[in-house]
């Protein structure tokens, strides 16, 4: 009787104590911002708010202010917790990262 209020227990204890979940997304942004990231940043939105990541990585970066403009334009109009994490500019083009500041904390690439 023992083992079996142990195994019970145990298999319980996830359920009584759950752990938070959290989304997280990854997203090709085609060589943003381009020259058509006026055009293109509506579905951006779209996208984003419909998926609502706790983190969003971008792929395709071409530039820190291309970063800081989808932050500005795309994210933090569906989130204002959205930050940007730190920018490093490499040969081609680059990621980017992007979380929610109610959650997360950014230490360090």
């Amino acid at each position: 009787m023992k083992k079996i209020f142990l195994i019970f227990l145990f298999f319980n204890f996830a359920v009584l104590f759950p752990q938070p979940t959290h989304k997280i997304m990854s997203y090709n942004a085609l060589n943003y911002p381009g020259s058509t990231a006026g055009i293109r940043n509506p579905y951006f939105s779209t996208v984003v708010s419909n998926a609502n990541p706790d983190i969003l990585v971008m792929q395709e970066m071409t530039s820190e202010p291309g970063m800081l403009g989808f932050l500005n334009d795309v994210l933090i109009p569906i989130d204002s917790n959205y930050q940007a994490g730190l920018f490093l500019d490499g040969p081609d083009t680059d990621n980017a990262i992007f979380f929610k500041t109610n959650l997360f904390t950014f230490i360090s690439n």
